[in-house]
């Protein structure tokens, strides 16, 4: 499956760089113009920290 633009590379420092703030906000509320969709409706906030929690622990 292509995504235009294409998804963020999870292990990137870019994204890991960032602080977990802004991280979480990505997950909730999603990324304009981008693959990454909100889940405000469908994770709770405790759901979307256990999602950070597992991308900082995807192998670089």
């Amino acid at each position: 499956m292509q995504f235009d633009p294409s998804v963020a590379d999870l292990r990137s420092s870019d994204v890991l760089t960032k602080p977990n703030s802004r991280l979480l906000q990505s997950i909730h509320e999603g990324r304009p113009n981008t693959a990454m969709d909100t889940w405000t409706w469908v994770m709770s906030e405790e759901a979307t920290c256990d999602v950070l929690a597992y991308i900082l622990t995807v192998p670089r």
